[in-house]
């Protein structure tokens, strides 16, 4: 408790089943669970995904900080040794945590590319505005049309 104390406040709704799978399915032991607390912070649907992958590709016997605790593209290209793609679900499944990390990094690049563009042009008008004409006098530039000056 001393490492995570957020256990404390945590549901026995929450953790019986974490446990439960923790212990019985993935066969861990309380000692194991004691070094890495904050393996019971994460939804069970994150602990039975990874879990399933690894077993799916061969690989056994990782700590559990290691399993839980890195990244995506650690977890898939590290410790699986598998590209991030193969991170996907099935079709007709909601889509992964890779896939939805994936999407949204796209989505943020093009959101980017897209502001930088705006910027870009609204760069252009300013100077294009800023700059007078040939023939025209810096001084008539900002006044109104029908001023005249004599």
């Amino acid at each position: 408790m001393a490492k995570e104390p957020s256990l404390v406040m945590m549901a026995r709704e929450s953790l019986e089943p974490k446990l439960q799978f923790l212990l019985k399915d993935m066969g861990r032991s309380i000692e194991e669970i004691e070094s890495f607390p904050a393996v019971l912070n994460y939804s069970l649907q994150h602990l039975e995904m990874r879990h399933a992958f690894l077993e799916k590709h061969g690989v056994t016997g990782k700590p559990l900080g290691r399993m839980y605790r890195s990244s995506h593209y650690t977890f898939c290209t590290k410790l699986a040794k598998q590209p991030l793609q193969h991170l996907d679900g099935t079709p007709g499944e909601p889509p992964s945590a890779a896939e939805t990390w994936l999407f949204k990094n796209v989505a943020d690049k093009a959101a980017s590319r897209e502001r930088g563009l705006a910027v870009e042009e609204m760069r252009r008008v300013i100077m294009q505005a800023a700059t007078p004409s040939p023939g025209v006098d810096a001084a008539v530039v900002g006044a109104p049309a029908s001023t005249s000056i004599e």
